[in-house]
């Protein structure tokens, strides 16, 4: 099983692990689900703790899949949503979703390109920016967020810059 796992020592943490931490800490949380052959099963096993985590703090649902993000707006409409593009063509899996926000790798990101994003999306965040220099690229373009393994770091970098 899955809590037998360790990851440096310690144990995955679960879905559900996040309840007691959200209503201690109140963080919005960005939730990946990752694809499967079943989507589903994993839409049916996240329902309910999504549900329960969206009454104590601001929940995001983002997967390179667009059939999860698909199959979680009816049941949960008031969910925000993201598709996670690494490549332009799966852009065209947006004509299936309602008006989700777009998690594009940092390198899709480019003035020419982005007012075809603001058209069909309803946020623009890049991933996965740990450089300084990327990160005041992507900034001058006015995207909604930058998504990244060094938030502290990176935040102390780009102060340094000021």
């Amino acid at each position: 099983a899955i809590n037998a796992l360790r990851v440096g020592g310690q144990p995955i943490p679960l879905l559900a692990d996040l309840i007691p931490f959200t209503i201690t800490h109140r963080v919005p949380l960005n939730i990946e689900l990752k694809p499967l052959a079943k989507p589903q099963v994993l839409v049916a096993a996240c329902e309910p703790i999504l549900r329960e985590l969206m009454t104590l703090t601001a929940v995001m649902v983002s997967s390179f899949d667009p059939r999860v993000l698909a199959m979680l707006h009816p049941r949960l409409p008031d969910l925000h949503l993201a598709l996670i593009v690494d490549n332009p063509k799966a852009l065209a899996a947006l004509t299936l979703l309602p008006r989700v926000a777009l998690h594009l790798r940092y390198d899709l990101i480019d003035e020419a390109s982005l007012p075809s994003y603001r058209d069909v999306s309803s946020a623009i965040r890049a991933w996965t920016v740990d450089d300084a220099h990327e990160a005041r690229r992507l900034m001058a373009l006015d995207i909604t967020d930058l998504i990244t393994n060094r938030p502290g770091p990176l935040r102390a970098e780009l102060a340094l810059e000021s």
